[in-house]
């Protein structure tokens, strides 16, 4: 009898970070998301943790990571599965509902209450 080893799930650790920028700097990343730092720049590091868990590095250092298991997200957009439909009970039938807020509403209540839709010669 031969059991599979569960993949260790490895954290992907990344530093939060303060760069320091100048006015247009700033108003660049603030629209564009994205600041490309120079070379000579030094970066003070604010925190350690893992991107998929956002667990501090000490805290998760010898752990597994909780995160990166992709049962818990559903995996990347584009390979996600479809959900199927839960079957229907017999009998049951699904009755269409009318929202007061509907325009097919709306107009039903004002050609129950006598409007025409039209203005009237005194109402011009």
């Amino acid at each position: 009898m031969t059991s599979a080893a569960a993949p260790k799930l490895a954290h992907e650790w990344v530093i939060a970070a303060y760069v320091p920028v100048d006015e247009q700097g700033a108003a660049y990343a603030r629209r564009r998301g994205v600041y490309r730092v120079p070379a000579t720049t030094k970066v003070s590091s604010a925190e350690v943790m893992c991107i998929h868990c956002r667990r501090p590095y000490d805290e998760a250092l010898h752990t597994e990571c909780a995160g990166s298991d992709p049962t818990l997200h559903g995996g990347p957009v584009g390979t996600r599965k479809r959900r199927t439909p839960e079957p229907h009970t017999e009998g049951a039938v699904a009755k269409p509902t009318i929202t007061g807020n509907s325009n097919a509403a709306r107009t039903r209540r004002s050609r129950a209450a006598g409007h025409t839709g039209t203005l009237s010669a005194e109402a011009a």
